[in-house]
């Protein structure tokens, strides 16, 4: 079984385009990442933008998913520090 964790690795992210993804998928993980990033940097002080972020999350997940059919992936909030 594989596992693909798309998270802080060694100091940076990890390229979406690395993942062998969709041009589309790719741009939204891309714009999500920066998104949640900034909101990591505020301190998850909002929390209706933090659930905004998170449905957004689980939505690209789901895309991940039915892309790359073969994978375990699940969405973890970060803001919330749970498993979604």
């Amino acid at each position: 079984m594989k596992y693909l964790i798309i998270d802080k690795y060694k100091g940076r992210y990890i390229k979406p385009k690395d993942l062998c993804l969709s041009l589309l998928i790719t741009e939204k993980l891309k714009n999500w990442l920066l998104k949640y990033e900034n909101e990591y940097y505020e301190g998850f002080k909002n929390d209706k933008l933090i659930d905004i972020l998170d449905k957004e999350g689980t939505e690209i997940t789901a895309l991940i998913k039915n892309e790359l059919s073969k994978i375990k992936i699940e969405y973890f909030s970060n803001a919330r520090m749970k498993i979604i």
